[in-house]
């Protein structure tokens, strides 16, 4: 009996983690480029004694036109190369913008990389009749002047990777593989939305918390038989 408690316990934690994944899901329903989050099934966590790893959804959420060409949206299974103080990380989200020196960032202000490295467009700031193109496979022109290319990455396996504070990924060791041209297309002036589904994170919140009750009620059947067996014990 103290193994079943032990068991109900455990799918109890399982659900627990399960209904926070769902939450943040839900949470980031209008994130630009957020890659939902996938809830382990409680076989996987009864027959693993690994630790608890996040895997995430990596496909592609709708592309919505935004007019706005620093704005890029990409379909396929590459990622953007951004670097910050923390490090280099992934990011599907493509809000690009210039900053006051000249640098390509995303909104979180982390410099965007290219094959030259960190890109600086501080000569569309001063030339605002040149316009800023970028390709479907990431050629950066400003007019007619070859400016760099972006570098795209691809996640191989989630086995090294975790969720930065930027809704991006970094890795715990190692680095990103390089993503081919074949693998990717980009397009200026969307913006990639969400892939997160809010009506199935729903159901399954709603799912999630019967089965959450309903282990609660095994764990409390199971409580009072130990007492009345202890009782009968004591008899």
């Amino acid at each position: 009996m103290v193994k079943a408690i032990y068991a109900a316990a455990r799918s109890l934690e399982s659900k627990m983690r399960n209904t926070e994944i769902v939450a943040t899901n839900l949470a980031n329903v209008n994130s630009v480029g957020f890659k939902r989050q996938l809830p382990f099934s409680e076989i996987l966590n009864r027959e693993s004694e690994k630790p608890f790893k996040q895997l995430s959804d990596f496909s592609d959420g709708y592309s919505v036109a935004t007019n706005n060409s620093m704005d890029v949206a990409i379909e396929g299974s590459a990622l953007f190369v951004v670097k910050d103080d923390k490090g280099t990380h992934l990011t599907r989200d493509g809000r690009f913008k210039i900053s006051e020196d000249g640098y390509l960032e995303t909104a979180t202000h982390q410099k965007v990389q290219g094959g030259k490295g960190e890109i600086n467009l501080y000569d569309a700031l001063l030339d605002k009749d040149k316009a800023v193109t970028i390709s479907k496979n990431g050629e950066i022109r400003l007019g007619e002047t070859y400016i760099d290319t972006l570098i795209m990455g691809k996640i191989t396996s989630q086995e090294n990777i975790i969720r930065d504070s930027k809704q991006g990924f970094t890795f715990e060791k190692g680095s990103f593989e390089p993503a081919e041209i074949d693998d990717y297309k980009l397009s200026q002036g969307y913006i990639e939305e969400s892939n997160v589904n809010p009506i199935l994170e729903m159901e399954s919140m709603i799912n999630l918390n019967k089965d959450y009750e309903a282990a609660q009620k095994v764990i409390g059947y199971f409580d009072a038989s130990l007492g009345k067996a202890s009782e009968v014990g004591r008899l």
